[in-house]
Order: structure tokens, then sequence, then C-alpha cells
């Protein structure tokens, strides 16, 4: 009986109202910060792995494409010289720089 009396009231139907509406806020907003901060962690380390991938494989590959190439642009330059010199240059690309490469 006192809780009908008190719920017909609109003042305290107003506060109740009210206090609901707070708790309510607070835990969606509490909600969101949770699954933000989720979210952060999540593409932090997708991040750290997409770095180790680059550190620990495309780079060397990138790299070793680089250096060769670098080495291929060397040969074609020696193409330019006498042929004796072409071919001390080619036996050096070749003993110093490709054969250790297919050791690697």
């Amino acid at each position: 009986m006192i809780a009908t009396v008190l719920l017909n009231d609109p003042v305290i139907t107003g506060l109740l109202g009210a206090i609901a509406g707070v708790v309510i806020k607070q835990t969606v907003d509490y909600l969101k910060e949770s699954r933000l901060s989720q979210e952060t962690d999540h593409r932090q380390a997708r991040l750290a792995y997409l770095e180790r991938q680059l550190s620990e494989f495309y780079w060397p590959l990138y790299a070793g494409l680089t250096r060769d190439e670098a080495v291929w642009e060397l040969r074609k330059l020696c193409n330019e010289l006498p042929e004796k010199e072409q071919e001390a240059i080619q036996a050096s690309i070749e003993s110093e720089i490709l054969l250790p490469n297919h050791l690697d």
C-alpha cells in the first residue's frame, strides 16, 4: 500500500526515473569504454604482429631483392667495359656475391 502511494507521487516517480537513468547511463558508458579499450588492445596487438612480420620476414626479403637488383645493374654496367675486365668483374660478382647468396 505504501509502495502504491509512493509510486503515484510524481516527485518520487521522477526521482526514481532519474536514478534509474543515471544508473543505466553509467552502465552504458562503462560498457562502451570497456569495448573501446578492448578494440585498442586488439589493434595494438595486431600492429605488433605486423611489425614483427616486417622485421623478421619482409624486410630481409626486401633487402635481398634490393641487393640482387644492384648486382644486376652492376652486371649491366660491365657490358660497357672491355671483355677482359668484364670477365674479371663477373667472376668476382659470382664468387663474392651470387654464390654466398645461395648459401643464405
